[in-house]
C-alpha cells in the first residue's frame, strides 16, 4: 500500500487525530510528549503547542478552538493566542480512574472512556458531558476505554476496551443521550494486536487501529472483518478520515513500548501516516455546549 509519512514527528504516543473540514487541518496529540500538533494541508506546515499535562482526547469547538481532555483535566484551547483555560468538571473519581479517548456525538455531546489508573481491573466506564460542568457515567465494566464511534444513523455506539481485545457495541438513543445493553461486537484474536482508536466511514464500516500488530482492521456493520491494511510500523494508535473529499486515511503511531530492536527496524515509528482511498469518511462533530471561558 502507498502509505506516506505526512509528518515525521516521532511521537512517543501519537493519538486522537481529528480532521477539521472548515480549515482543512489535522489535529492530533502526543500523550507522553504532552504535545498538541496541527498539520495544515494547504501549505503542509506543522505547528506544535505544549499541553498543560498529559492529554487524552480532542474535541473541536466553535470556529477554530478545541477542548482537550487530559487524564484528569479538561481545558479550552485557543490556537490564535495559544492560551489554555482550565474547565472545572465534576463526576469522575480521579483517585481511582482517569479519562482516555473520546468523541462528540451528532447532538454535540462529548463521550469519553475512562480507565483503571492501575490497569488491573474493569472499573472504568463510559461518561458523557452534555451540559453544565458534570461528567455523567452511562456504562461500567471497562478496563481501558478507548476508540469511540457511532453508526451513521446513530443507532449504535462502539466503545473499545484495549486490554480485553474487545470492541463493544451499545444501543444508542441519540435524542435522549442514553446507551442500552452491551454486546461483545468484535473480539480481536490472540496475536492480532490490541484495538486502539477507531473511526466509522460513510458506509457504516468501523476502522480500528491494532496496536502491536501494525494494522488497521475494517469491520462491516455486522462485525465481520472485511479488510486489513498493514501499516509500515508496528504500533498504530488511531485512525481518522480527512482531506478535501474525506477520502484520506490518517494514522497516528507510537514509539512507546517498541520491542527490543524494533526502533532500529522501524525508524518511522511515531510518525503521522496517510493513505489515499476511494472510501469516504464522516466529518467529526463539534461540541455544542456552553463553555464558560
Amino acid at each position: 500500500m502507498d502509505w506516506r509519512v505526512v509528518v515525521p514527528c516521532a511521537n512517543a504516543l501519537g493519538e486522537g487525530p481529528h480532521w477539521d473540514p472548515r480549515s482543512h487541518v489535522l489535529w492530533w496529540i502526543d500523550v507522553i510528549g504532552c504535545k498538541l500538533s496541527r498539520y495544515t494541508l494547504a501549505d503542509q506546515t506543522v505547528q506544535e503547542w505544549e499541553t498543560p499535562r498529559f492529554p487524552a482526547a480532542i474535541a473541536q469547538y466553535g470556529e477554530s478552538a478545541l477542548v482537550i481532555n487530559g487524564r484528569n483535566w479538561t481545558a479550552h484551547f485557543d490556537p490564535n493566542t495559544g492560551s489554555w483555560t482550565t474547565l472545572d468538571l465534576e463526576g469522575v473519581d480521579f483517585s481511582v480512574e482517569r479519562l482516555n479517548d473520546g468523541r462528540v456525538d451528532a447532538m454535540g455531546r462529548w463521550w469519553t472512556g475512562s480507565m483503571d489508573r492501575q490497569l488491573k481491573a474493569p472499573i472504568g466506564g463510559l461518561y458523557c458531558w452534555s451540559s453544565g460542568n458534570q461528567w455523567v457515567r452511562h456504562a461500567d465494566g471497562i478496563e481501558l476505554g478507548n476508540g469511540i464511534g457511532w453508526s451513521p444513523d446513530s443507532r449504535w455506539i462502539y466503545v473499545t476496551d484495549t486490554p480485553a481485545r474487545m470492541i463493544y457495541r451499545y444501543a444508542f438513543d441519540l435524542e435522549g443521550g442514553q446507551v442500552g445493553a452491551r454486546s461483545n461486537w468484535v473480539e480481536i484474536p490472540e496475536g492480532g494486536g490490541h484495538p486502539d482508536g477507531l473511526t466509522v466511514d460513510a458506509e457504516g464500516h468501523i476502522w480500528s487501529a491494532q496496536i502491536g500488530a501494525g494494522a488497521i482492521n475494517r469491520y462491516n456493520p455486522e462485525g465481520v472483518l472485511v479488510a486489513t491494511l498493514h501499516v509500515p510500523v508496528p504500533r498504530p494508535t488511531s485512525v481518522t478520515f480527512g482531506g478535501p473529499e474525506m477520502k484520506t486515511i490518517f494514522v497516528t503511531t507510537a514509539t512507546l513500548d517498541l520491542a527490543p530492536g524494533q526502533a532500529h527496524q522501524y525508524p518511522e515509528s511515531g510518525h503521522l501516516f496517510a493513505l489515499e482511498t476511494d472510501i469516504r469518511g464522516v466529518p467529526e462533530n463539534r461540541l455544542q455546549l456552553s463553555i464558560p471561558i
